[in-house]
């Protein structure tokens, strides 16, 4: 029996509870992120990119202008609209960010009820997520939140759908696959990695689940669209300016010494809110005390069931991927303590919350644990 056909899976997502309570949660991040966004400003970069927008005509040249070794042309498609409609304004700038973290929420809040249905521990990781301060520290930033963190809500709506898909099997649901994969392609290149991630999660929900793997190989529908949608971008990033204008990579040693930090010293500060340089403890600690809570929660999780390794082995995989890549193109221009940037460890801190999801309802599908047998 697979998860779709599970009574006891599909009753899980009956309740309307949960919705009321993730629309509270985006309420309340809502007036945090409200007040947040009144804070910045359009950036230099951003009025730069108002300015070419206002002279260039609209068309394929514009929409595939490099941005700084980037192709978003859907980047592209919101300055121009944004300078159609109210010039250099930032004012409007602010309900469009609060709304799009709204949206971010939601779309993630929807695929984690796909791993753990309306438990606590669901509702948990939409909290986490909504109010962590890498989000709402993102708010602030125009530029960041139109091109990398629209590109990461647009993938996760895309694997949310993906597992509805599998839930169900309703084809409405490979129709917004394909729209939000598509969509999150235009913003980020990093949405090549989407399937890469789901393909992991696919494999990590099997082993905890401890169903078929038939549960996976199922799963070639979704997968088969993002594959499709995603020969499109390097076909066209290859033979553009891009790869060029993005430079040369970083030499070895220079790459992993940025994965260690960042992996290993800037990553599950993150996660807990702490940034280096504004935390009020010597940085030392709060990395060292971070990452012994995070070994120690993993420590007692799989000791409590072992097919909790396999989420741990997901978020590892998917966070080793993401920084490698991100390595590849920025640790050259920025150097190796750009990990300890919040923007930078955005997705890696979702996929840590995503990993906690699916051990805490593997868990508790585990049941309760059995004492010793007294002799």
């Amino acid at each position: 029996m697979t998860p779709s056909s599970d009574p006891r899976v599909l009753s899980r997502f009956r309740s309307q509870e949960f919705p009321r309570f993730v629309a509270a949660v985006v309420g309340v991040q809502a007036v945090v992120a409200w007040w947040i966004a009144r804070q910045g400003s359009f950036f230099s970069d951003e009025l730069i990119f108002f300015s070419v927008g206002h002279s260039m005509r609209f068309g394929r040249a514009y929409l595939l202008r490099d941005v700084f070794g980037h192709l978003t042309p859907g980047y592209r498609l919101v300055m121009k609209v944004y300078n159609k409609l109210f010039g250099v304004r930032y004012a409007p700038a602010v309900v469009f960010l609060v709304v799009g973290a709204a949206a971010a929420t939601v779309g993630a809040a929807r695929m984690v009820r796909e791993l753990s249905g309306d438990a606590v521990v669901s509702r948990l990781t939409v909290v986490a997520f909504a109010l962590s301060p890498v989000m709402l520290i993102s708010v602030a930033w125009w530029g960041v939140m139109t091109t990398t963190f629209a590109g990461f809500a647009f993938g996760v709506s895309a694997m949310g759908a993906a597992l509805r898909w599998g839930r169900t099997g309703q084809r409405r649901h490979l129709m917004a696959l394909a729209v939000s994969y598509g969509l999150s392609l235009s913003f980020w290149e990093k949405g090549l990695l989407v399937p890469v991630y789901l393909v992991c999660l696919l494999l990590a929900r099997a082993w905890c689940s401890g169903v078929s793997w038939r549960a996976v190989t199922s799963m070639w529908p979704p997968l088969a669209v993002m594959t499709t949608l995603a020969t499109v971008d390097p076909a066209v990033y290859l033979h553009g300016p891009y790869l060029h204008d993005a430079g040369a990579g970083p030499r070895l040693g220079a790459l992993v010494s940025f994965l260690g930090r960042s992996m290993f010293v800037a990553l599950m500060p993150a996660a807990f809110g702490f940034r280096k340089g504004t935390a009020w403890l010597p940085w030392d600690v709060v990395w060292i005390v971070a990452d012994a809570a995070a070994v120690t929660f993993i420590i007692w999780s799989v000791r409590r069931c072992r097919r909790t390794a396999a989420a741990w082995l997901f978020v590892g995989v998917t966070v080793l991927v993401n920084q490698a890549v991100l390595g590849r193109g920025r640790v050259r221009l920025f150097g190796t303590n750009i990990g300890y940037d919040f923007r930078y460890q955005f997705d890696s801190v979702m996929a840590v919350l995503i990993g906690v999801a699916l051990v805490m309802s593997t868990i508790e599908s585990a049941g309760p644990e059995r004492s010793p047998r007294a002799t």
